[in-house]
């Protein structure tokens, strides 16, 4: 596991707070954000390479612009595979792309998760703790939730991005 972050969900934002996490009470959700750590068949796992990539379905401005390189990878080993081979510099990592604006072609590498699933971790009356690919679209994640009957996200519907960007609050 390379990033866990637990955090609350209270009113519209999740709280990070590794430590006290047993101190909040009440009916907030409690959630276990884990970046690059689920992995939903290893078995058919592939690390997806491209050059010259279109990054136009990346960002939601629109923009047409170009990776020069674009890898794509669907589970924890393949990123440190990726890492241990060397990556070209610069290097970007994205999720959903709802922040980014390319103002013209990147000249580099750019990553993206593609791990997916949701993993429940422990379930008691009070909390859920989950364990969530980094490449789950957040709304994915959102009616998941609902559809378990799990009160906490669901004023946090419709949000682009992807469950990666939320350790960081960096969705929408």
């Amino acid at each position: 596991m390379l990033t866990a972050v637990k955090g609350i969900v209270r009113g519209n934002a999740i709280i990070v707070d590794d430590d006290n996490l047993q101190e909040y009470e009440g009916r907030d959700a409690i959630v276990t954000i884990l970046d690059f750590s689920y992995e939903k068949n290893k078995e058919k796992n592939m690390i997806y390479r491209y050059s010259d990539y279109s990054l136009l379905s990346f960002n939601t401005f629109g923009i047409e612009a170009k990776a020069a390189n674009f890898i794509e990878f669907e589970s924890e080993e393949e990123l440190l595979e990726l890492v241990a081979q060397g990556i070209n510099s610069p290097l970007l990592v994205i999720g959903g792309g709802s922040n980014l604006l390319f103002l013209r072609d990147f000249d580099g590498t750019i990553l993206h998760s593609r791990i997916s699933g949701v993993e429940v971790v422990v379930e008691s009356e009070e909390n859920v703790f989950l364990r969530v690919g980094s490449g789950m679209k957040w709304d994915d994640l959102v009616k998941y939730t609902i559809e378990q009957g799990w009160q906490g996200l669901e004023n946090l519907s419709a949000i682009p991005g992807e469950v990666g960007a939320s350790a960081v609050q960096n969705i929408g």
